[in-house]
């Protein structure tokens, strides 16, 4: 028994040993790209940029999105789509979309009906001032109890929100041949932004580490780093140049549209 119980404590170190070297793996990856401008990281700062992504979030974030930052190195089976409020999205990954995104293709999920509507009908004003932004839990008039569109803010993941400052930032006509500095610009905008997009979540001295990890474990699905085209790290663009809106899931096979959300990525 005293053997046994040797090997299953040896095994167990041994694993813990294993998720430590897997985080320092994805925090010099992280590392960098974490500032490029050539100004020094503060003795805080730089003990942050060599921890994990999760720092950035508020106690029980933690263990949903970022210990998939932390610990997966294998791209397709990272799947940043779910948050912690029960909430999930399908994203198509990898796919191509046909043709150009236009928000007249924005539509609105109607949780009690189950259908879509398309965001040039609605009766009401648009809930975002954001392009591509549909991400509200929505009830259509005809469904509400005083006839009336509402909006009730989902919780976004990172993910997104990264997706749509990138997006925005682009119609801004601001950035480098499409590439944007992930603090300078991304990070400023999600700032800018902040109560719009994550609403009371805490807004820690580290979140930014946050925006890092999930451009870096993004990368190549969603997010290309400019570090070859410009010879430096911490430029990034989103792929396809679409923001992650919500919409109706075609069954390809028979071309009925479904009341499911889809995220596009």
């Amino acid at each position: 028994m005293f053997c046994e119980a040797q090997r299953s404590g040896a095994w167990r170190h041994d694993l813990i040993l294993l998720h430590r070297q897997d985080r320092l793996q994805v925090a010099l990856r992280l590392r960098a790209d974490m500032d490029s401008s050539g100004e020094p990281l503060g003795a805080g700062e730089d003990e942050a940029a060599c921890t994990s992504a999760s720092e950035g979030l508020e106690e029980g974030e933690v263990e949903g999105e970022t210990l998939l930052i932390v610990e997966s190195e294998d791209q397709g089976s990272v799947d940043l789509s779910h948050d912690q409020s029960g909430d999930s999205l399908t994203s198509d990954l990898g796919e191509e979309g046909e043709g150009g995104w236009a928000c007249e293709d924005m539509s609105f999920y109607c949780e009690r009906c189950h259908k879509w509507t398309p965001a040039a009908q609605l009766r009401g004003e648009q809930p975002s001032y954001l392009k591509g932004d549909n991400f509200f839990k929505f009830t259509c008039c005809s469904c509400s109890e005083d006839g009336k569109e509402s909006f009730e803010r989902m919780r976004l993941t990172w993910q997104q929100v990264v997706m749509l400052a990138m997006y925005n930032l682009s119609l801004e006509g601001t950035g480098r041949q499409g590439y944007f500095r992930w603090k300078e610009d991304i990070c400023a905008f999600i700032g800018r932004h902040w109560n719009f997009l994550l609403g009371t979540r805490k807004k820690t001295s580290t979140w930014w580490s946050t925006v890092a990890g999930c451009l870096s474990v993004g990368s190549p699905a969603f997010f290309r780093s400019g570090a070859q085209e410009f010879g430096e790290p911490g430029w990034w663009k989103l792929v396809q140049n679409r923001p992650p809106t919500l919409r109706p899931e075609v069954d390809k096979s028979s071309s009925r549209t479904k009341g499911k959300a889809q995220s596009v990525g």
